[in-house]
């Protein structure tokens, strides 16, 4: 899953190769850029965020600066989730 803040929006894009799908929602946005991850691992912590007690979920990115994709990490009030992200360009 590729995802891409830009301009206040954070658009997520996924695809299997046979279908594809694109979201774009308004967001608080600090700085922006792109960054892969695997999309099931974001789906799996999305479920688990269904029944946090707060609707907001915090995203930072920090890159590796050697063009890789760094880590992606989710914090909401219940929990913390730190993934491995790819390059965008990797996607």
């Amino acid at each position: 899953m590729l995802l891409s803040l830009e301009d206040g929006r954070l658009t997520l894009f996924a695809s299997d190769n046979r279908l594809s799908l694109r979201h774009v929602m308004p967001v608080e946005q600090v700085s922006g850029g792109r960054v892969a991850i695997l999309g099931h691992l974001l789906l799996e912590i999305l479920q688990g965020l269904q029944t946090s007690r707060s609707a907001e979920v915090h995203v930072q990115v920090t890159t590796d600066g050697a063009g890789g994709g760094g880590r992606v990490v989710l914090t909401s009030a219940d929990a913390v989730y730190n993934i491995g992200g790819f390059s965008a360009e990797s996607f």
